[in-house]
């Protein structure tokens, strides 16, 4: 959806925590901060059964919304 290539290398995150840690403090735009390194450590994981059974909820595909995500984040200058 970006064109930008994934990550290269997996860390772990206490790796990635004092890499992020590290590099906000030397560089003006650090390409890990600690809040990135904090969020990759979730899992964004959802199941909208419940809301779909019972409020007749309807989502709509991934790949939509994540485009839309994106064209906000460059709109903004973000990324």
């Amino acid at each position: 959806i970006t064109g930008r290539p994934g990550p290269r290398v997996k860390l772990a995150p206490a790796i990635a925590r004092a890499l992020a840690r590290a590099s906000e403090r030397v560089l003006a735009e650090p390409p890990l901060t600690r809040q990135m390194a904090l969020m990759s450590e979730r899992h964004w994981y959802y199941d909208d059964a419940r809301a779909r059974s019972e409020l007749g909820y309807s989502s709509r595909p991934l790949e939509r919304t994540l485009r839309d995500a994106v064209d906000w984040h460059l709109a903004r200058g973000i990324g």
